[in-house]
């Protein structure tokens, strides 16, 4: 029941919040560099979010076992590290290039030996089996701040999560597929108005409003913006706009790039690469 609760917790954070060499590398537990120096109450276990058999995301959860505190710290993909059989390789690259059993080993080693933990357990998740593994655990008790409870279309406070809050870019285009609106050249503006409706969330497709953006940003109201060739694609792809830095910079999540997430932009180079009249949704919650 304890180990339950604790990947329960794992689930509830990453809620919140993208190949290398052909020869396969084989370790062993000896082998992954750990520091013994380390304070031994505390357990770090790598979390390893794959996508389509790339790591899209890594993550440190560091348990104290004396204090029963657990934090997780989220860790840049494009960070490198020097791996011995294949030279500086991106930690997104490191758990590909392991031979099958020891692919989370190699990545405990990288990590290991970039900052100097004592990791020596990881988790590997697939994102698009997120749902069926929340629902695995019945459901995930998660505390949300009024900005991510508008973001997530949920209420602010404890909410228990289902599979179904636990939805990614690629379980919700599934449903999209599903339903018959994807004709192999991406989703349209009234498919993704289909999958906002079946979350409880609406809004309206506008033009190159700078003005209404900015507010919607300022007042919490994530926009969804249909870019063009240029910075974020070179046909066609969604991004959301999620807010704005003190600098006034939009703050956005990109589901093909986490180098595009971790970064902020100016709100003209936005409205410059959007595609088509009205690129921009201003999404809100649908009345009850």
């Amino acid at each position: 029941m304890k180990h339950i609760r604790l990947f329960a917790s794992f689930f509830a954070l990453m809620m919140l919040l993208c190949a290398g060499a052909s020869a396969e590398i084989t370790i062993t537990k000896r082998d992954i560099n750990m520091n013994t120096a380390l304070d031994k109450n505390v357990s770090n276990i790598l979390v390893l979010l794959q996508d389509g058999g790339e790591t899209d995301t890594m993550m440190i959860a560091s348990i104290n076992s004396r204090t029963g505190r657990s934090v997780m710290l989220r860790v840049n993909c494009d960070l490198t590290v020097d791996v011995p059989e294949n030279g500086e390789t991106r930690l997104a690259d490191v758990y590909a290039l392991g031979a099958k059993k020891s692919r989370g080993l190699v990545a405990e080693r990288a990590v290991n030996t970039l900052l100097g933990l004592n990791i020596g357990t990881y988790v590997a998740l697939d994102v698009s089996n997120l749902p069926e593994l929340v629902d695995a655990v019945d459901t995930v008790s998660m505390e949300l701040t009024d900005a991510e409870a508008e973001a997530m279309n949920l209420d602010a406070g404890w909410n228990d999560l289902t599979g179904d809050e636990a939805q990614t870019p690629e379980t919700l285009f599934r449903a999209a597929y599903d339903r018959g609106d994807y004709f192999g050249d991406g989703l349209s503006h009234a498919a993704l108005d289909r999958l906002g409706e079946d979350y409880g969330v609406e809004g309206e497709w506008i033009g190159r409003d700078g003005a209404a953006i900015r507010r919607a940003l300022e007042t919490g109201r994530p926009v969804i913006a249909h870019m063009g060739p240029g910075t974020f694609t070179q046909q066609g792809h969604y991004i959301l706009l999620r807010g704005l830095d003190e600098d006034g910079k939009v703050v956005l999540n990109d589901p093909n790039s986490e180098k595009h997430t971790y970064h902020t932009y100016d709100l003209s180079l936005i409205l410059e690469e959007a595609k088509g009249d009205t690129p921009f949704k201003i999404c809100s919650r649908a009345a009850s």
